[in-house]
């Protein structure tokens, strides 16, 4: 098994540390995670014992990405879509970029668990789309994984595990 380190949780979120444990720790779909979350401080939750700093900023240039040395930033916004978005996490430091919505531009592979995943080198993509929830890092696997997608919604859509200053 592959275990993968999260050091760091970017979110959308106002009042970060106390929204960002308490969505994580309760699911409207997956239910409520066995392990304890806590807010450490203003900018740091622990999830089983283990600190994760929370951070927020519309430009992904002024996330701390060097700074942390973070290796994959999943880019879940739908903002960042192409090369010249996507590639701002790369100029904050991150090594590698995997977009969860449809790309625009044909500079952007995109790999299909099942069908094409087989042709990631991974030395060559910097950016890359994966339509899938599982995707395979120098021949290890995630197990078992979740996302949250940001994107807008219709009318006729109800919203689950939204940010409110309720938190029930």
């Amino acid at each position: 098994f592959m275990f993968v380190q999260v050091d760091v949780l970017l979110t959308p979120l106002t009042h970060l540390p106390l929204h960002a444990s308490h969505l994580l720790k309760y699911d409207s779909i997956l239910g409520t995670f066995k392990v304890d979350v806590k807010i450490v401080d203003n900018e740091t939750i622990s999830v089983d014992g283990k600190p994760i700093k929370v951070v927020s900023s519309k430009d992904p240039l002024k996330l701390p990405w060097a700074e942390m040395e973070i290796d994959i930033v999943i880019e879940g916004t739908g903002v960042f879509v192409d090369g010249q978005g996507a590639g701002k996490h790369i100029q904050a430091g991150a090594k590698k970029v995997i977009i969860t919505a449809p790309t625009k531009g044909a500079d952007i592979p995109a790999y299909v668990i099942g069908v094409n995943e087989k042709d990631y080198e991974h030395d060559v993509a910097d950016i890359m789309r994966v339509i899938d929830a599982f995707f395979f890092l120098d021949d290890q696997s995630i197990v078992k994984g979740t996302m949250t997608t940001t994107h807008s919604y219709t009318s006729d859509q109800r919203l689950l595990d939204a940010s409110h200053r309720d938190l029930r």
